[in-house]
Parts: C-alpha cells; sequence; structure tokens
C-alpha cells in the first residue's frame, strides 16, 4: 500500500485557504479511515503542547510545513511511521492509543529533523542553538537560574553589544531577552511546584527572585493564575 509523499501541518485554525473546517467536536475511540481518492489517505492529528513549551520551543512556524517525500532524506522512516500509524488507526487493540500517541511524537520529531536538515529557519529554542552567540546566553541561564540576569549581563555572555544582542536574540527566538527569561523561568517554577511540591518562596529564590511578592506577580503574568491557585487547581485533577 503506497501513501502520499507530502506530510502537511497546519497550526494555524482561522487560515482562509481551508475552504472548510469542523468545530470542535469531542472524538470517539472509534477511528473511521476514508479515502479521498483511490491510493490516497489521509490523517488528521492534534499535537497539543502548552503555551509555555510553544513560545520556548516553537516561536512562530509557519502556518504550514510541506514535506515532499520524494526529495526528503527520511522518507523511509517517515513511510514506515505513516504506514504504522495507518495500521494502529484502524483497530482498536490492547495500547493501540498509547502506541498512536508514541508514533505521534516520533514523526514530529523526524519532521522537524527534514525542516534543521533544509536549513529552513526555526524560530525559538530550537533554531537559538543554531547560534552560537545567542546559545552562549542560552546556557548561562540555564546553568545559573538564579542569578540576576539582565540585559547587559546575557549580552556578554553572548558576546555582543547590548543592542545587537537584544535585536538579534528577538529574531532568533521570537521573543524579547528578558521576556523569554521570565518564560524560562516559570516553565521550571511550573515544573517545581507541580512536581516537587516545594513552597512559594523556595521556587522564587530558585527563579533569582528575591520576594515571593515579586515571583508571584510574574508566575501570574505568564500563567495566569497566582502560584498558590495553580496548585490548588493541580491538586483537583
Amino acid at each position: 500500500m503506497k501513501y502520499s509523499t507530502n506530510i502537511l501541518i497546519n497550526h494555524s485554525v482561522n487560515n482562509p485557504e481551508i475552504s472548510y473546517t469542523f468545530g470542535i467536536q469531542q472524538i470517539s475511540r472509534e477511528i473511521s479511515m476514508e479515502r479521498t481518492h483511490p491510493g490516497v489517505a489521509i490523517i488528521c492529528g492534534l499535537i497539543q503542547i502548552d503555551h509555555l513549551s510553544r513560545k520556548l520551543l516553537l516561536g512562530t512556524l509557519p502556518d504550514f510545513i510541506v514535506i515532499n517525500g520524494n526529495t526528503s532524506a527520511n522518507n523511509d522512516s517517515m513511510r514506515t511511521l505513516l504506514e504504522l500509524l495507518f495500521s494502529e488507526a484502524k483497530v482498536n487493540a490492547i495500547g493501540a492509543r498509547a502506541i498512536l500517541d508514541r508514533l505521534a511524537d516520533a514523526l514530529i520529531f523526524y519532521i522537524v529533523r527534514d525542516i534543521v536538515e533544509k536549513d529552513i529557519p526555526m524560530p525559538g529554542l530550537l533554531g537559538a542553538f543554531e547560534d552560537t552567540q545567542i546559545c552562549n546566553a542560552l546556557l548561562a541561564i540555564h546553568e545559573n537560574l538564579q542569578e540576576n540576569w539582565t540585559l547587559d549581563k546575557l549580552a556578554e555572555k553572548a558576546f555582543l553589544s547590548r543592542s545587537v544582542f537584544a535585536e538579534r536574540f528577538m529574531q532568533v527566538c521570537g521573543l524579547p531577552p528578558i521576556e523569554f527569561l521570565t518564560v524560562w523561568r516559570m516553565y521550571y517554577a511550573r515544573r517545581w511546584l507541580e512536581q516537587e511540591h516545594a513552597s512559594v518562596i523556595d521556587v522564587a529564590e530558585r527563579c533569582g527572585y528575591r520576594s515571593e511578592a515579586s515571583f508571584s506577580k510574574a508566575f501570574k503574568r505568564v500563567m495566569g493564575v497566582g502560584p498558590g491557585q495553580f496548585r490548588k487547581i493541580g491538586a483537583t485533577k
């Protein structure tokens, strides 16, 4: 069975080029495999990424990513994954859901790899590691989250002037340096609050905030709720 040589990913819900879309609906476990034309099959899926990870990792990807299987170096691997996806989607066997989730994860990594190998610009954290000087600043943040980072200090780590660093960081990461720093800190703060059940003041100090109040204000600005409320919401799930 041969499959399409093109993979199309759309992360824009309101795109005028799409003639018709379904509204958000509850999806049952049963999956119907329908063909639009003999020999052609379409897999539609949703990859959910929380807003912090989306800001840090994906930045501003284009609405569409088209990969031609005839030219992609990863063609055979992606074709195998698609065959497995089709196979698992057609059955309701034990563990099929978990297998589909893992196959979808693997497919996304292959797509990202294909983009990188074609030297397509990748905004966000993925693209930042291609820039040695910006990467130096990111590694400094990661290795010492408690540091009282300023634009000048980060520019110094990148061996760039303040203005050049700020402009280049924005181009590469899709966020201004200090906003990126805040989002990065909240990414870890959320994990520490959820997984380690650390106190708010402890998390604040580990994230480089000198007071619980300033940390709580930043956390609410990024997450939409304060750290205390965030923990209560997590406890009820």
